[in-house]
């Protein structure tokens, strides 16, 4: 049995998401660039290859690339201690 949908997709109505699309691209290669410089950043401070970890999505931690350092952890970093 196929699935009825509510909201039909009209040709109109992907132009719109395709136009969104390209948007959200561009959004996620900028935040991706900017996490680059970031760890270049650390690298260049630190001495240490630096990897911002991310899970489903999310921030959790900055570790090392080759797992020679323990993560530290999203909330290590955001306690006030």
């Amino acid at each position: 049995m196929k699935k009825q949908y509510k909201i039909k997709v009209t040709p109109k109505l992907l132009t719109e998401f395709k136009y969104a699309w390209k948007l959200v691209q561009h959004a996620s290669n900028q935040y991706w660039d900017s996490i680059r410089q970031i760890e270049d950043s650390l690298e260049k401070s630190t001495g240490i290859s630096c990897d911002i970890f991310h899970c489903d999505g999310d921030l959790v931690g900055i570790g090392e690339v080759n797992r020679e350092m323990r993560l530290v952890t999203r909330e290590e970093l955001e306690s006030e201690n």
